[in-house]
């Protein structure tokens, strides 16, 4: 008995030792597997899967010599499957024993002595789709080793017939991991994952999508992540510091105010520089909106008119994507000469409904104030300055002197002191089936100014998306518009002059009203009169495209845009002197510019040889229409009654209407071998309205090729730390137009100012005719090398550039005598722009809780004029200069003082001091002194990540010359009577009250002297963003799929020895204000 129970309880131990035994050994190699790693040596896969399994690897490190690389992509994997995906395609093999894992070479076959049978083969079906399940259309299916290929259809389906058993499918697409998968008839759905490789995102280009991997052209994209930690109005100013080769400057720092860009630098002498705007596939009218009179608002209020790219919510867009080259821009022709900026904006996803709301508001303020004389300083240099004039102060000359006091007004505190406050609200919905997808979205931004009383900018902008296909996915269409109203309320006058009025003049009397004096303004009344500016911008799109045959498709674009402008300009009775003025004055103007644009296309794709081939072809219609139904000047006697026409007494009035046409045909070639060896070919014909006959058309087109050399196999062998290689470069030909319709025609028009003739007006001639002028032409070159380096973590471009322009169109002097300005035509003159642009980004630390990241950018650019016969003896001798920048500063050359008065060099020799290039002429005294171009700039991101909070930072920098401010504008004369910096005080200038006379002329000549011109250099804190993103379990009891809050900074800190208001600006305007924002963004 005792035995039997022994014998029992021996037999229950082994039975529970072994079932111990294989409950561990089935812990151990039932471990999961989770790994991703990109063209990696075995030896360091191994060694990850021991680490995450606990299973020991042997193996005899001579096998591993020869330095096998292996790609994995494994979540949650049984062990057994990830060694199986390891081993697939290497001469090895694996043992499980309960030792571990033992790494032997596989048994080499024994060789026949007979004829080997003939290899079975299958037909292979497949579909190719996303992790949502959706198809895949046009993805690449390559066999690994015999190089056949084929396309996927519009449901993703593919097929290969007689393919080898056991043959390796390699299946790709732009923006999606590649994936090796083995040959077996029915594949059923293969799952491509999105890339979070910057390499493989899309990038948009003309007509078209690619990758930064497989492009051949100059492309910067800034995407909506980027975008919106800029509180700006306008998308551009979101680009400062961020792409290479783009400069980007503030024509003011008001609202709606002008962007100017410029893309490689001015590549013409008529100073155009704005690129070719394409929103949703539209051309989008970027002519700034000008003010009633005609005349851009300027004078520091808002520097070029208003911008119509501030009519885009910054929140609405996707991406913007930057064109430079020839091989980027030559597809769109005469219109890119100076670039193309492609603007995406958000489309509706698959998936249930949501709602995405972004809100924030801040406050902005003027940075840099000069600094000005105070009262008593003021006024003692003025009665120096009558004291050297030898004359005597009365009420009429010297009211500051005689009649003012002594109070103090600080008119650039009272002017530009104020805190503007803003806010700015999107709210979106969106949502779809797998069919059908849906986006609304609605803006609206209120910014007020930093101006006394109630001055703003008001916002609103509603905006649709919506894209479907039929069942069987061969029909598409894409519908989306977007309306905008602006209200642009600002000052009418001219007040940034105002600044340098007496310190002592009093603006308002004992009771409350305005102090009056015939000799001065009065700011405070004259900012009564009110500048009103409504701006209605429609932008609609769509687009059908029906797939005739696989890998052949039929689309057509049609977009319309237009802005229509509707603006008063009063001044009104209140702010006029009542003693010299009576009634009010109103400018009022109604504009209308839009575009109507068609664009069928034609794109085939195919397999041709162990390459892809894609071929475009397509035409543009376009139709530009600029009306001014009615213009007219008038006057009021009543404030409140201005806005009522018919109240208005006409004084004068005009219309208008201006319209030209395009007529094009483009096509392009692009054929990618092998994934390595990339070529790129297109052109454009042009035909445009605006020139005359014979004239009209103008070919142009660009080659671009590219060879990605990491890929290839020596590479590979040799530079394990290398992950990407690309070298290319471009050449082409792109026009330029002379953005004036009717150029060619003598023109006329009817004006009141023209003699009648028994009570009929007579035309008057506006504009010269020249029917010889013909395309300005670019010769685009480039050379660029990518690398990405050590797993991605540091991505490095250098590119250089070269433009060239000739041909060049301006509008060129004549003599006055014939009737005439200036008149259009071509000059022999050859411009040159020429630079480096480096990019780098790095990921420098990248942990889970902890992550930095750095991006570099930086551009050394140059602007020369090479050739120009003739000018010396031209109209334009005196503005260029041969083998100087376009924007060539020539000054006269400061000597010193003499008993205060400014002394210069006689270069030419007269014995006076007279103006003139004396280095294009050998007449004048004027000579370089250097230019205001931009010498480099560029820009540095610096983003972190701790846990859930974020921090990212940019600084901008700029290299440059410039004028200083202190000694513009003739109405600074020191002791003439108007207020001067403090600065004044360290020259010795010779004080006088008059306009005329040494000291004056002397003056004159020092604000256009080299001793104004200076260093403009700056370093700037353009943006800070602080956001921390709530966990989902925290905010999912609100009701919310999630939610951040943030604090955003723009324009913070400014580092220049510059001695104006500002270096970017320069000028009078309002500079860069700085802004701070608080905000939440979340998702219901």
């Amino acid at each position: 008995m005792c035995f039997r129970q022994l014998t029992l309880r021996a037999r229950l131990v082994c039975t529970f030792l072994i079932f111990c035994f294989l409950q561990t050994q089935a812990k151990t190699f039932g471990q999961r597997i989770t790994l991703k790693m990109q063209n990696a040596p075995l030896v360091t896969v191994l060694k990850e899967m021991r680490k995450q399994s606990g299973v020991d690897v042997f193996y005899d490190n001579k096998i591993l010599q020869d330095h096998y690389k292996v790609s994995v992509n494994l979540k949650n994997a049984e062990l057994k499957d990830a060694l199986n995906e390891v081993f697939q395609h290497l001469p090895l093999t694996y043992h499980i024993t309960k030792e571990g894992i033992s790494i032997t070479k596989s048994a080499a076959k024994p060789a026949q002595s007979i004829e080997a049978p003939v290899q079975d083969v299958i037909n292979v079906e497949g579909r190719v789709v996303d992790q949502d399940g959706e198809p895949l259309v046009g993805a690449s299916i390559v066999m690994k080793k015999e190089g056949r290929s084929t396309l996927s259809d519009v449901k993703g389906n593919f097929a290969l017939k007689n393919v080898t058993k056991g043959c390796f499918l390699v299946i790709s697409f732009v923006g999606y991991q590649t994936k090796e998968v083995g040959c077996r008839e029915a594949l059923g759905n293969v799952v491509l994952e999105i890339l979070d490789n910057p390499l493989d995102a899309v990038q948009i280009i003309g007509y078209g999508k690619t990758s930064k991997r497989l492009t051949t052209g100059a492309v910067s994209t800034v995407r909506t992540e980027e975008l919106e930690k800029q509180p700006v109005s306008n998308p551009l100013l979101a680009l400062s510091g961020r792409v290479p080769g783009v400069y980007i400057s503030e024509g003011s720092g008001i609202a709606g105010s002008q962007v100017n860009i410029e893309i490689r630098g001015v590549n013409t002498i008529n100073g155009a520089t704005r690129p070719l705007y394409i929103v949703d596939g539209v051309p989008f009218t970027s002519t700034p909106i000008e003010q009633t009179s005609g005349n851009q608002i300027v004078n520091g209020v808002v520097g070029g008119g208003f911008s119509p790219l501030d009519n885009i919510p910054t929140s609405d867009i996707e991406s913007i994507d930057i064109l430079k080259d020839a091989d980027a821009t030559a597809i769109y022709g005469s219109r890119a000469a100076n670039g193309v900026v492609i603007i995406t904006t958000k489309k509706g996803k698959a998936g249930a409904m949501k709602v995405n709301a972004n809100i924030y508001s801040g406050v902005s303020q003027l940075v840099n104030r000069l600094k000005m004389l105070g009262t008593e300083d003021y006024l003692a240099i003025r009665r120096q300055a009558f004291a050297n004039d030898k004359i005597t102060p009365t009420l009429a000359n010297a009211p500051d002197l005689l009649s003012f006091g002594e109070g103090y007004t600080n008119f650039i505190d009272y002017l530009y002191g104020n805190t503007a406050s803003m806010v700015d609200g999107t709210v979106s919905v969106s949502g779809g089936s797998s069919q059908a997808q849906y986006l609304i979205s609605a803006n609206h931004r209120t910014q007020n100014s930093i101006f006394p009383y109630n001055f703003n900018d008001k916002k609103s902008t509603i905006r649709f998306n919506m894209q479907t296909h039929s069942q069987n996915a061969r029909f598409f269409v894409n519908l989306s518009g977007a309306y905008t109203r602006n209200l642009n309320n600002l000052p009418s006058a001219s007040i940034s002059y105002y600044y340098a009025l007496p310190p002592n003049l009093p603006l308002h009397k004992d009771d409350g009203t305005f102090f009056w004096h015939n000799s001065y303004q009065n700011p405070a009344a004259a900012l009564k009169a009110p500048m009103e500016a409504t701006t209605h911008n429609m932008l609609l799109n769509g687009s059908v495209k029906y797939v005739i045959m696989p890998g052949l498709e039929f689309k057509t674009e049609l977009g319309f845009n237009r802005i229509s402008n509707e603006n008063y300009r009063a001044i009104t009775r209140e702010s006029r002197n009542p003693n010299t003025t009576v009634n009010g004055q109103l400018s009022y103007n109604l504009n209308n510019n839009q575009n109507l644009s068609v664009e069928p296309q034609f794109t085939y794709q195919r397999t041709l040889g162990p390459g892809r081939l894609e071929a475009l072809l397509g035409g543009t219609y376009l139709n530009t229409q600029s009306t001014q139904p009615l213009f007219f000047i008038g006057s009021f006697t009543n404030d409140a009654l201005y806005k009522s026409l018919t109240s208005v007494l006409m004084q004068f009035t005009a219309s208008g209407n201006v319209e030209s046409r395009y007529l094009s045909g483009f096509t392009r070639l692009n054929y990618v071998m092998a994934n390595k060896y990339i070529v790129n070919v297109n052109a454009r014909r042009d035909g445009s309205s605006r020139f005359g006959p014979g004239n009209k058309f103008g070919n142009f087109g660009s080659i671009g090729a590219a060879w990605i050399f990491g890929e290839e196999r020596f590479i590979k062998d040799n530079l394990e730390w290398l992950n990407f290689g690309k070298i290319r470069g471009s050449y082409g030909t792109i026009g330029n137009d002379p953005y004036q319709d009717y150029a060619y025609l003598a023109t006329y028009a009817s004006s009141a100012f023209a003699s009648n003739y028994s009570g009929v007006s007579s035309l008057m001639p506006l504009t010269l005719a020249n029917k010889d002028f013909r395309w300005e032409v670019t010769k685009k070159m480039e050379f660029a090398l990518d690398l990405n380096f050590l797993k991605d973590r540091l991505a490095f471009t250098a590119a250089w550039y070269r433009n060239r322009s000739d041909n060049l169109l301006i509008q060129v002097p004549i003599a006055t005598q014939t009737g005439f300005e200036t008149y259009l035509a071509n000059l022999p003159a050859l411009v040159q722009n020429k630079g480096w642009e480096f990019s780098l980004t790095t990921k420098n630390i990248a942990r889970r809780d902890f992550s930095w990241s750095t991006s570099i950018n930086f551009t050394a650019s140059q602007n020369k004029l090479l050739s120009y016969p003739g000018l010396n003896k031209s109209s334009l001798a005196n503005s260029y200069v041969v083998g100087q920048s376009l924007s060539v500063a020539q000054n006269y050359h400061f000597l010193g003082f003499e008993d205060g008065i400014a002394q210069f060099e006689d270069f030419d020799g007269d014995g006076t001091i007279t103006s003139g290039s004396f280095v294009t002429t050998g007449k004048g005294d004027q000579i370089v002194s250097g230019n205001q171009d931009p010498k480099f700039f560029g820009g540095i991101n610096n983003s972190f990540q701790y846990k859930n909070f974020s921090l990212d930072f940019l600084f901008s920098f700029v290299k440059k010359d410039g004028y200083n401010i202190y000694y513009e504008g003739s109405s600074v004369i020191p002791g003439i009577g108007n207020n001067l910096v403090a600065d004044v005080l360290n020259k010795p200038f010779r004080y006088t009250t008059m306009r005329s006379g040494p000291a004056a002329i002397a003056y004159n000549r020092y604000k256009y002297s080299d001793a104004v011109f200076e260093d403009a250099s700056f370093i700037r804190l353009k943006n800070v963003s602080l956001t921390y993103q709530f966990e989902e379990k925290a905010v999912k009891p609100l009701g919310l799929k999630n939610l951040s809050v943030y604090l955003r900074g723009q324009n913070l800190l400014t580092f220049s020895k510059y001695l104006g208001f500002d270096p970017e600006t320069q000028g009078l305007a309002v500079p860069p204000l700085r802004m701070f924002t608080v905000g939440l963004q979340t998702t219901l």
